[in-house]
């Protein structure tokens, strides 16, 4: 799923043996350590990576990092991609959750994406030095936003050095008033005359003479690169004097231009054609320089091993040598010849035989780099057309989008192939409106100029576009969107090899949702069976649906065997949010068929990660968690999660998440019996209509109403349960309608209806327990069993009510001895514990005594007893007090 990275990216220059050693500045670095930061700032050419390479080198019990960064990094997700890249060379599964984060969710904040790398990091054992080389060349305030932020917070493991021309735009000022950054510039790291002469005497034949040192420094004034070049230029001359003499003559001249012209006046003619043939190139190697050129590869390869060996600023990327690239400096200074010497046309044609080796070898970036320098818009929408399918089933859609954006809008709007992926991009940011716009703007164009298409073209456009309105169109007649649905299918079984898995999940979700559960897996068991090409993470996405809808169809051995292979792959793969949402989907399962332990299992692993699927996922299994604790009498575990799950919404800053979670604490207050605590949320609640699965508020308000019981609560948790109806209904997932079925049941039988609540809860054992759903009716205490063995006098309930039943009596007999002796107060007699147990239905002292056939004395006794053991002085506490003991189950 991660898209191709250029691994020469993360080498620090190779230095050979001939480097000046320069103590003074290595000192300096290793006193920046104990800041956070060490920024490394002065022109081009100074050799400021040479020093730090120097430095990293020498660094004892530390590790080192090292990320070369382009203009193709301005852009947030790909600058992420390669700083986590770049981080796992050292520790290499650190910070993996950054890494899915910035390819699935483009929303996540900032503030959560340095959150996770400083907690990564700061569990690491050694140290790291991170360096950023050419920081110069980011100038995406995002970016930078992020880099404060994470050097603000970095933990005592991370040192940061920024390498760069000039200084970013960070906050300096304040970091230096708090000791946190330490600075190289260009006054230190200028050579002295001492270091010019040193560098002299160590690369000279003979010995220099004074007045060449005292000309160089005074002419380069310390500049590194022009100490070199001045080498190369006196290399095999014996003529010092009159090298120095002719230098000081053009004093007219910028001294790089005479120093560069020097050089390669002095190289064959071939060499000078390949060097600034080649200079157009940020890297190269062989094949890629035989290409531009037009020669054969051992040519190339012979004047790239003639440039190493005269030493004329190559630099090998990898190790052992395959990459290379010249010094930034030189490389300037021979594009300047470049333009000199050749025509546009010429140059033109150099980028576009880059353009055609690199796309050939998939590194689609850089061929766009080298068309959008010509400029040929026209080469680079073709180009996109040619790698759009692929780069959508790689989930890819920051790319796809910063790809996208090298296109002029008015060629864009003639493109409709362009024009459909950036809908999807905006389908996946959930922008329909802007979807909306630039699908008809697609149709448009597919029903006008039809005879530009060829036949595989057109019918996969139309299913996409079919696709996207179905997406985006909510409100459709469900005939309608059914024989749409049908329509794009029958264009896109033929042509799976030539699309997405984004269209194919849109088409199989909808049929979901119009209740055509077969036809949703005829979708994607066809998809999983033609399209073995795509790639991992989108097989895995239709394998995922393909479990939800075995889910949804009461096939649970299917669904658990999808949900269980897609984990496999993840934890093979390290697909992080394919390996979340498979535990998403087992932890639903075990759910409902009362498998606690998977359950918990589950459930954890989402919980703590809830950035990975925008916090949705976790809602769901967090509100599971806190019923699943009440069930085992461990409350308190709850809020621990809660609080926990409450920071991580804050970072990431989303306010649905942000009010899930604070209904989340209501219902884990409810479960603790703080009763009062959590009526205050339910009662302060506004009433909204549901839109997702994944919103948990009105279950969990029609939860903290029953608990309260009073008849103006009941209403209002009528109201709650009425909209679960309503949503679940049409949303065709089983063990949601059986909750809310359950959760109406208890509404009717608190309001003395129980022939309503009866008929509810026959409703839900039906539709639930034949699909080995009894997890779906644990955790709702005596007045569940009451109603079940209601329907015992039911011939069609029955049977599934007696299995229901069978695994309440073995849940009572298991919590009652889990219970810790040691925090419950003096034993509760059998009686009393009955009278508890209505007094927590909100059963009077008449209905307790009519129920039991008792006296009213007789309540009253038992009553006053129960306050004392408890150690409370009314009924509502008493309750409170029971469950936070547990001796009464969870309220529902």
């Amino acid at each position: 799923m991660t898209p191709s990275l250029l691994r020469t990216k993360f080498q620090k220059p190779i230095l050979g043996d001939r480097i000046l050693l320069r103590p003074r500045l290595l000192q300096r670095l290793d006193e920046g350590l104990a800041a956070k930061v060490t920024l490394v700032t002065a022109a081009a050419g100074y050799g400021k990576s040479t020093v730090v390479g120097s430095w990293i080198d020498a660094l004892a019990a530390r590790h080192d990092a090292w990320l070369s960064l382009d203009e193709e990094d301005n852009h947030f997700p790909r600058f992420l991609l390669y700083l986590v890249a770049a981080i796992n060379t050292c520790y290499p599964h650190c910070c993996q959750d950054v890494s899915q984060l910035v390819q699935e969710h483009t929303d996540a904040t900032i503030e959560m994406l340095t959150t996770v790398i400083v907690n990564d990091l700061a569990q690491q054992a050694t140290p790291l030095v991170l360096v950023l080389d050419d920081v110069h060349r980011i100038n995406d305030a995002a970016i930078f936003a992020f880099l404060t932020r994470l050097i603000e917070y970095a933990p005592s493991q991370l040192h940061l050095v920024l390498i760069s021309r000039v200084d970013p735009p960070l906050p300096l000022n304040r970091w230096r008033a708090r000791g946190f950054l330490s600075e190289l510039r260009l006054h230190d790291l200028s050579f002295s005359r001492a270091e010019t002469a040193e560098f002299l005497r160590g690369h000279l034949d003979h010995e220099p003479p004074a007045a060449l040192i005292d000309t160089l420094h005074r002419r380069t004034e310390g500049w590194v690169v022009g100490n070199w070049l001045a080498l190369l230029a006196l290399r095999g001359r014996t003529d010092y004097a009159e090298f120095a003499l002719h230098f000081e003559e053009n004093a007219g001249r910028y001294a790089a231009d005479y120093l560069v012209d020097e050089v390669l006046s002095a190289q064959p003619a071939d060499v000078q054609r390949f060097l600034v043939s080649t200079a157009i190139l940020n890297r190269f190697c062989a094949e890629l320089s035989a290409a531009v050129l037009q020669i054969d590869s051992d040519e190339a390869q012979a004047q790239i091993a003639y440039l190493a060996r005269v030493n004329l600023f190559l630099i090998e990327l990898s190790t052992p040598a395959f990459w290379y690239r010249y010094h930034h400096q030189f490389q300037d200074m021979l594009l300047s010849r470049l333009q000199m010497r050749y025509g546009q046309a010429a140059i033109a044609d150099l980028h576009r035989r880059a353009a055609a080796w690199l796309a050939a070898h998939r590194l689609i970036g850089e061929a766009l780099s080298h068309l959008a320098a010509i400029p040929d818009h026209a080469a680079i929408a073709d180009l996109i057309e040619q790698q759009r399918v692929n780069t959508l089933n790689e989930l890819a859609f920051w790319e796809l989008e910063a790809w996208l954006s090298q296109v002029p809008q008015p060629l864009l709007n003639q493109r409709a192939h362009l024009l459909v992926s950036m809908a999807w991009v905006k389908h996946d940011r959930v922008d329909n409106e802007a979807c909306r716009d630039l699908s008809e703007r697609a149709k448009i164009l597919l029903q006008h100029e039809s005879a530009l298409f060829s036949e595989t073209d057109r019918q996969v456009l139309t299913a996409e576009l079919i696709a996207l309105e179905l997406s985006t169109e909510p409100g459709m007649h469900p005939e309608t969107s059914r024989a749409l649905i049908r329509q794009s299918w029958a264009l896109l079984r033929r042509n799976l090899t030539h699309t997405h898995c984004s269209v194919v999940l849109s088409l199989a979700y909808a049929s979901q949702q119009l209740g055509d559960l077969g036809f949703a897996l005829e979708i994607v068991r066809a998809t999983l069976a033609e399209a073995s090409a795509w790639p991992l993470v989108a097989r895995c996405r239709i394998a995922h649906a393909a479990g939800f809808f075995y889910f949804c169809s009461g096939n649970s051995a299917e669904a658990v065997q999808q949900f269980q292979q897609n984990l496999v792959l993840a934890t093979q793969h390290n697909l992080l949010i394919i390996g979340i949402i498979s535990r998403h989907g087992l932890g639903a399962v075990a759910d409902v068929q009362n498998r606690l332990e998977d359950a918990e299992e589950h459930h954890l692993n989402v919980v703590n990660r809830p950035y990975l699927t925008s916090g949705r996922d976790a809602v769901v299994d967090m509100y599971a968690l806190i019923g699943l604790y009440a069930r085992r009498n461990e409350p308190k575990k709850s809020r621990l999660l809660v609080e926990q799950l409450k920071e991580e919404a804050q970072l990431m800053g989303k306010s649905f998440f942000l009010e899930q979670v604070t209904a989340l604490q209501a219902y884990a207050d409810l479960t603790c019996g703080d009763v009062k605590r959590a009526l205050r949320w339910a009662l302060g609640t506004m009433h909204h209509e549901m839109e997702t699965t994944a919103d948990r508020i009105p279950s969990i308000r029609a939860r903290i109403l029953l608990a309260d019981g009073s008849d103006a609560c009941l209403a209002l948790a009528d109201q709650s349960v009425q909209r679960l109806i309503k949503f679940y209904s049409s949303s065709h997932v089983w063990y949601r309608q059986a909750e809310a079925l359950i959760l109406l049941a208890l509404v009717r039988e608190k309001q003395a209806n129980p022939d309503a609540a009866t008929t509810h809860l026959t409703a839900a054992v039906e539709l639930a327990v034949p699909k080995g759903g009894v997890g779906l009716f644990m955790g709702y205490g005596v007045v569940m069993v009451h109603m079940l063995r209601r329907l015992r006098h039911q011939p069609t309930t029955s049977k599934l009510a007696d299995l229901v039943l069978v695994v309440l009596d073995a849940e009572e007999e298991s919590r009652s001895q889990n219970v810790d002796s040691s925090d419950l107060p003096d034993p509760l007699t059998e009686r009393e514990m009955e009278v508890l147990e209505l007094l927590a239905d909100r059963y009077t002292n008449k209905e307790i005594a009519r129920q039991l056939i008792v006296s009213h004395h007789t309540v009253r006794n038992h009553t006053a007893s129960i306050y004392d053991k408890l150690q409370v002085s009314d009924r509502r506490a008493a309750v409170a007090r029971a469950h936070a003991l547990g001796l009464l189950p969870a309220s529902p």
